[in-house]
């Protein structure tokens, strides 16, 4: 039994020397991307990571066994370990896999992404690495920043009534208008989504909008 499991091991290992020389002449490694694209400290984060397998047909695609990440200070290693016992060198496939990160709290992360692959029992080849640098903002802004986009005020210039669109799920809790140099030179009914600015003078201003999802400030031009 014992003379069966080291010839064993030896056949292996010449598949694995075969296929180690034929990764390192064909490998080919696609950028990791994080999703969501713009992560936020209320943020689940996730990683998703595309490789190009030079041998296995789609079928027979190295799948990943396990993967394990360790967080030191702003360094993510990220440890990805594919079975490829069963794809032998033939056409090519690709394997799409998302990992979890999880909730990370704000500042700027490195990741480091370590591939490898298992091959007979413990025998583990180091393949490719790759690093990816991702920021972590924080929710409030990151919710201020999609508010934005979202919040739509027309028509600019305006000389009478000025048009607020919002979804259905924000809420205003303020409208205040201010000059440039800060004065507060009206408040408007939170309830109402046209503001009559047919009495302010002509100037730019900023409408700032409170709502219940964050704080926006958007340019008014009244004329």
């Amino acid at each position: 039994m014992k003379t069966n499991k080291i010839i064993s091991r030896i056949v292996a290992l010449i598949g694995i020397m075969f296929i180690y020389i034929n990764i390192n002449a064909q490998w080919f490694y696609y950028e990791p991307v994080i999703l969501p694209e713009i992560p936020s400290s209320n943020d689940s984060i996730f990683v998703i990571n595309p490789i190009e397998f030079p041998f296995g047909y789609e079928e027979t695609c190295p799948t990943l066994v396990f993967y394990s990440k360790t967080i030191i200070d702003s360094t993510i290693n990220l440890d990805l370990f594919y079975d490829i016992s069963g794809a032998w060198p033939q056409v090519g496939c690709i394997s799409l896999d998302t990992c979890l990160l999880g909730v990370l709290n704000t500042g700027y992360y490195s990741l480091m992404i370590s591939t490898n692959t298992i091959f007979y029992e413990d025998t583990i080849f180091h393949i490719d690495s790759d690093t990816l640098e991702f920021n972590v903002a924080n929710s409030s802004a990151i919710m201020d920043f999609r508010l934005i986009s979202i919040i739509k005020i027309y028509p600019i210039p305006t000389d009478n009534l000025l048009h607020i669109e919002i979804p259905e799920w924000i809420n205003f809790k303020t409208l205040t208008l201010y000059n440039l140099q800060g004065k507060k030179i009206a408040v408007f009914n939170p309830n109402l989504n046209k503001l009559d600015v047919s009495e302010i003078d002509y100037g730019l201003y900023i409408l700032d909008i409170l709502t219940n999802k964050g704080n926006v400030k958007k340019k008014v031009l009244i004329k």
